[in-house]
């Protein structure tokens, strides 16, 4: 399951991206898993958006899938999707959205 990771404003302009083209994350990635409160929902085949106001625990889940990385091409994309994740939560106004294939 290749997700794209957009960083986007309210009007749905790009800031910035991050593509998992090979599908590295698909071995840790939690879909349904209820210990990941918010990216359990991660639908591999749509659109999840989150929140500034989200963006706390987005970002504590991330950093248990980082803990979980098995390869150092997970760990890029994770430390890559969690840079956005910091600016979505620092910023007002924009959303990071998850585009599953």
């Amino acid at each position: 399951m290749p997700i794209k990771v957009i960083l986007q404003t309210v009007d749905g302009n790009r800031q910035d991206e991050v593509l998992d083209a090979n599908c590295a994350l698909a071995k840790i990635w939690p879909v349904g898993d209820s210990t990941f409160p918010l990216l359990q929902y991660v639908d591999p085949y749509g659109n999840s958006i989150f929140n500034r106001q989200q963006m706390h625990q987005v970002v504590e889940e991330l950093d248990v899938l980082l803990s979980r990385v098995l390869t150092d091409e997970q760990k890029e994309i994770l430390l890559r999707v969690r840079g956005l994740a910091a600016k979505c939560k620092d910023r007002p106004h924009l959303f990071l959205r998850f585009r599953g294939d």
